[in-house]
Protein backbone atom coordinates (compact mmCIF):
# COMPACT_ATOMS: atom_id res chain seq x y z
CA UNK A 1 0.00 0.00 0.00
CA UNK A 2 1.21 3.48 -0.85
CA UNK A 3 2.08 5.99 1.85
CA UNK A 4 -0.14 9.12 2.06
CA UNK A 5 2.66 11.35 0.77
CA UNK A 6 3.05 9.09 -2.28
CA UNK A 7 -0.68 9.18 -2.96
CA UNK A 8 -0.72 12.97 -2.66
CA UNK A 9 2.19 13.30 -5.11
CA UNK A 10 0.51 10.99 -7.63
CA UNK A 11 -2.81 12.81 -7.33
CA UNK A 12 -1.13 16.22 -7.71
CA UNK A 13 0.72 15.09 -10.84
CA UNK A 14 -2.43 13.73 -12.46
CA UNK A 15 -4.45 16.83 -11.53
CA UNK A 16 -1.84 18.97 -13.29
CA UNK A 17 -2.41 16.79 -16.37
CA UNK A 18 -6.08 17.77 -16.22
CA UNK A 19 -7.47 14.46 -14.99
CA UNK A 20 -10.73 14.37 -13.04
CA UNK A 21 -10.96 12.82 -9.59
CA UNK A 22 -12.85 9.90 -11.13
CA UNK A 23 -10.15 9.31 -13.77
CA UNK A 24 -7.42 9.50 -11.13
CA UNK A 25 -9.28 7.01 -8.95
CA UNK A 26 -9.82 4.58 -11.82
CA UNK A 27 -6.24 4.82 -13.09
CA UNK A 28 -4.49 4.50 -9.74
CA UNK A 29 -6.84 2.37 -7.67
CA UNK A 30 -6.88 5.07 -4.98
CA UNK A 31 -10.38 5.33 -3.50
CA UNK A 32 -12.45 8.17 -5.01
CA UNK A 33 -13.06 9.71 -1.58
CA UNK A 34 -9.34 9.77 -0.86
CA UNK A 35 -8.66 11.44 -4.20
CA UNK A 36 -11.31 14.04 -3.35
CA UNK A 37 -9.81 14.78 0.07
CA UNK A 38 -6.25 15.14 -1.22
CA UNK A 39 -7.43 16.97 -4.32
CA UNK A 40 -9.22 19.54 -2.18
CA UNK A 41 -6.16 20.06 -0.01
CA UNK A 42 -3.96 20.46 -3.09
CA UNK A 43 -6.34 23.02 -4.63
CA UNK A 44 -6.53 24.94 -1.35
CA UNK A 45 -2.74 25.05 -1.07
CA UNK A 46 -2.46 26.34 -4.64
CA UNK A 47 -4.99 29.11 -3.96
CA UNK A 48 -3.13 30.17 -0.81
CA UNK A 49 0.16 30.47 -2.72
CA UNK A 50 -1.29 33.21 -4.91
Amino acid sequence: MKEPSEKKAIIKKLMKEGKTYKQISEETGIHYGTVGIYGGKIKKAEREKK
